[in-house]
């Protein structure tokens, strides 16, 4: 049997259709290279090597480039192992041996059409009002269009991909935490500031961060558990850290320095929702005194019956 982490190999009656969804996709993909080269002043080679390199190393999802037209194209061709993606690799890479000449000649109209009609379904007021509506950024869309036009193509596109992360570090070095309540009849904790009917438990603080634990935000975060935890009659504090996929080591310091906190004014320090590489990170930072729970519910409840420690009266 081959390891689960490769493609398996198709069965015999499709593997005419695996090698008709490669060539499909490869279809799509090389005028789509080549065009946006074109319009991007560069080699038409370097997107291709590009697309080559993308399907080769990612074998898992939809193809590199031309989104889900790609997709569809497998999808009607028939294509239903990973290995369409090699199919498609393999097109690509006798595309950029035999034919890179004769791509380089194809007139730029024809290949602007290509970009337009890969595009045409983004185009419009409809698509723009509907992503106002979904998430509030098409103003970096217009940001994006804007820069193109003044910048070009390449340094249009770099001045979009820029604003987004800087947006992103923005977002999540603000740190926010929701306090969570227990829905009446169940084990689920949600946001009590979007679901009134939840019920706090008494004596337990429960607190979720909004964006992940890291670096920019971590003391801020740690500051702001702090302060919560100030409120009369709590005694345990449970941290629900699911939106952390990893933590740093100014994240666990931090941690670190808020459990000793807590300690000192006689509370406890609980995390729960807590996944498999924080918990290597806290082991490998010796913090295992710290409880870790797998849900909300069972740190809540532990926090419950756990005895607490005596309230120190060092500062």
């Amino acid at each position: 049997m081959l390891p689960t982490d490769r493609p398996a190999a198709p069965s015999r009656p499709r593997a005419g259709h695996t090698f008709l969804a490669g060539l499909a996709i490869a279809g799509l993909l090389v005028p789509e290279a080549v065009a946006y080269a074109a319009i991007a002043g560069v080699p038409p080679a370097h997107a291709l090597v590009a697309a080559l390199v993308g399907l080769l190393v990612y074998l898992q999802g939809l193809p590199v480039g031309a989104g889900f037209s790609a997709s569809s194209a497998n999808y009607e061709a028939g294509g239903h192992s990973r290995w369409t993606g090699l199919v498609a690799a393999a097109a690509i890479a006798l595309a950029l041996g035999l034919a890179q000449g004769a791509l380089a000649l194809v007139p730029l109209p024809v290949l602007c059409a290509v970009v337009i009609g890969i595009l045409s379904h983004k185009l419009g007021p409809r698509p723009l009002w509907a992503t106002l509506r979904w998430n509030g950024d098409a103003w970096m869309a217009l940001a994006a269009a804007a820069g193109v036009l003044v910048l070009g193509v390449l340094f249009g596109m770099l001045l979009a991909v820029g604003l987004s992360l800087l947006l992103a570090l923005r977002r999540f070095a603000q740190p926010a935490a929701s306090e969570l309540g227990r829905l009446p009849g169940t084990h689920d904790f949600v946001a009590l500031k979007l679901h009134p009917q939840a019920q706090r438990t008494p004596g337990v603080l429960v607190l979720r961060p909004d964006e992940p634990l890291f670096f920019a935000n971590a003391e801020a975060m740690a500051h702001i558990v702090a302060t919560h935890a100030g409120a009369q009659g709590v005694r345990a504090v449970v941290l629900s850290v699911e939106s952390s996929d990893d933590m740093d080591v100014t994240t666990l310091e931090a941690l670190q320095e808020l459990q000793a906190h807590l300690v000192r004014r006689g509370l406890a320090l609980l995390l729960a929702r807590i996944k498999d590489h924080p918990r290597a990170a806290l082991q490998r930072a010796g913090l295992t005194h710290i409880p870790l729970f797998w849900s909300v519910d069972d740190a809540v409840g532990a926090a419950q019956g756990m005895a607490i420690p005596e309230q120190s009266t060092q500062p």
